[in-house]
């Protein structure tokens, strides 16, 4: 984990989909869903 809190791998080349914990996924497409929806 870098200084930032992020890991070191965040914004590079190494930053790929098998890095990213699914959890943190999950709610940001929710997040994003409930936007849309609550939109239209």
């Amino acid at each position: 984990e870098g200084e930032d809190g992020f890991g070191s791998f965040w914004h590079t080349t190494n930053d790929t989909m098998e890095v990213i914990d699914k959890s943190t996924l999950k709610a940001v497409g929710q997040t994003v869903l409930a936007v849309i929806y609550s939109e239209f």
